[in-house]
């Protein structure tokens, strides 16, 4: 026992990582399809499905996410896990496990005799008969307060992947084919759809139905990622309620936490191509239906979320809600990159901190450094006071300019190397 604890210290390995490495399920692991020397586990799906399966084969899959998950290590050591769908209804699930990623796949008839690689893997030496019935994670039954939640202390990501077994060329996936839904009557006020914590999130199209939801649509906070198609339909709860209890209760609640996060398309310079049997409902990149607030971020300094253009969003406020949708940088509002139409929303910034805004009518752009300097089109703006500063508050080879309002001056004051104060004026026409 000394010789494995002297062995742990000196590589630096806990008792926990330790433990992890022994029990790790590595008989588990399969050879991933796009690659040989990739390792990655493969889980299997179905309505029909049993959880007392170990989910390695189609005849043996499991009904539930939660019961994969759980049978998997808290420390996934950078291992992927691709969960293969059936399309059908699965119950909600949450994780807190770290250092991987969780893939979910919907399955469809393309996968049923398609040769590629990625189809056979997927089918896994059986005869398969999927339909093109959308995969639906729904809360039904009010026991969990998120439909999905992942609550990382360490690096994780999840990917939402909706493509055909062989896509055509170009940006092409299948719009509105993975749904979250809420039709539970969920009373907690922090009731998500999804609820990530410290989470990469990748997806390539997701439909998400408010329904009962009281919180927000999609919340928490996200680590990095993109999502290319977004549809959020708003249902009864007060996360759609223009007369909701708190102003924090949203369609989107979003918060950055390290890296740079895409939403609507927009870091990608070909536009999303829809494979045509499954076209997004409306052919923009943000739809939102029956909301009655967007959009609330707490986005912290130095991080950076880029909305779609405005005019890839079609917004349907609910009945008691003017059109179009109001779009409001809050005075806390730091590192923010915000592009929009006037005409397609009403737009207000409050911001005192850094921050850059694109008017996409006009083209101009404006970066703001503070509440008094903002560089406008690469002109600088300065907001002049109207009353001279104290000599003291100048330093050495500083300049103030303030204006005289009252005999219509531009005036200078500024101080010299050597502490010397010389003033001056501009008569103003």
């Amino acid at each position: 026992m000394r010789r494995i604890s002297n062995f742990l210290n000196k590589n630096k390995i806990s008792e926990s990582e330790f433990a992890n490495l022994v029990t790790f399920p590595f008989d588990k692991l399969v050879t991933k399809w796009n690659s040989t020397s990739s390792k990655v586990f493969r889980f299997m799906l179905s309505p029909n499905g049993n959880d007392l399966n170990d989910g390695l084969t189609w005849a043996t899959a499991k009904r539930n996410v939660q019961s994969v998950l759980d049978s998997l290590p808290l420390d996934m050591m950078n291992y992927e896990t691709h969960l293969l769908f059936e399309p059908g209804t699965y119950a909600p699930f949450e994780t807190t496990k770290y250092n991987g990623t969780l893939f979910i796949w919907w399955l469809n008839s393309s996968y049923n005799t398609d040769s590629g690689t990625k189809a056979v893997w997927m089918r896994n030496g059986a005869e398969i008969n999927f339909s093109n019935d959308q995969l639906i994670f729904d809360n039904s039954t009010g026991v969990k307060a998120n439909t999905i939640r992942v609550l990382s202390n360490k690096s994780f990501n999840i990917s939402f992947n909706s493509e055909l077994a062989a896509p055509t060329a170009g940006w092409t996936y299948c719009a509105e084919r993975i749904v979250l839904r809420c039709t539970a009557p969920l009373q907690a006020l922090t009731s998500r759809l999804m609820n990530l914590e410290n989470v990469g999130l990748y997806v390539h199209s997701l439909l998400l139905e408010m329904g009962t939801c009281n919180f927000a649509c999609l919340g928490g906070t996200i680590s990095r990622g993109w999502v290319n198609h977004l549809r959020i339909v708003g249902g009864t709860g007060n996360a759609t309620n223009p007369n909701r209890s708190y102003t924090w209760q949203t369609a989107l609640g979003m918060h950055v936490l390290t890296e740079e996060f895409y939403l609507g398309n927009y870091n990608l310079t070909q536009s999303i191509g829809w494979e045509s049997a499954f076209p997004p409902t409306n052919p923009v990149s943000l739809d939102f239906v029956g909301i009655a607030l967007l959009w609330n971020s707490w986005n912290t300094s130095g991080r950076k979320m880029f909305f779609t253009p405005i005019r890839g969003m079609k917004f349907t406020a609910t009945a008691t809600v003017t059109n179009p949708p109001d779009l409001t940088i809050l005075s806390s509002g730091n590192g923010l990159y915000l592009a929009y139409v006037p005409s397609e929303c009403n737009f207000t910034d409050d911001s005192t901190n850094p921050h850059t805004v694109k008017n996409l009518t006009s083209g101009i752009i404006t970066q703001f450094s503070n509440s008094n300097q903002k560089v406008v089109n690469n002109h600088a703006h300065t907001l002049c006071q109207t009353s001279a500063p104290a000599d003291a508050d100048l330093t050495n080879q500083n300049v103030a300019l303030y204006l005289d309002e009252v005999t219509n001056k531009l005036k200078v004051k500024l101080k010299y190397s050597n502490g010397t104060i010389k003033t001056g004026e501009v008569v103003l026409i």
